[in-house]
């Protein structure tokens, strides 16, 4: 087996030359590491902490809280659907999207369109 670094800032060095090796080389991850001497499982692990660790979602630690405008409003249009009628909350992304949340919203399906949204921005 390959010597290992023993500080934190070394084995990430390490690991992301290895998985940039890795990835140039056209092999199987399994074939990879059999060929460099290296534990599959090991550069395996590496790979996902790497790659989760430089998503976006994985540099956000907490929502942040942007400014909002209220803004007053006449009485309800009846050509809108019923469920926009029943909006309790209008949350409107950075991008445009549009989502009308009832007053008797289930807080879970709330959180996971969230965690979509965000992911995708």
């Amino acid at each position: 087996m390959s010597q290992i670094p023993t500080t934190l800032k070394e084995k990430r060095r390490f690991w992301h030359s290895h998985l940039e090796a890795w990835r140039d080389s056209g092999l199987s991850m399994a074939g990879y590491a059999r060929q460099a001497g290296l534990s599959s499982k090991s550069l395996s692990y590496w790979h996902g902490k790497i790659r989760h660790e430089s998503s976006p979602a994985a540099t956000t630690q907490r929502p942040r809280l942007l400014p909002v405008s209220v803004a007053a409003t006449t009485a309800p249009d009846t050509s809108e659907s019923s469920a926009s009628n029943d909006a309790g909350l209008c949350l409107v992304t950075r991008q445009g999207q549009r989502v009308e949340i009832a007053t008797d919203f289930d807080p879970a399906t709330l959180q996971r369109l969230l965690t979509v949204l965000e992911t995708s921005a």
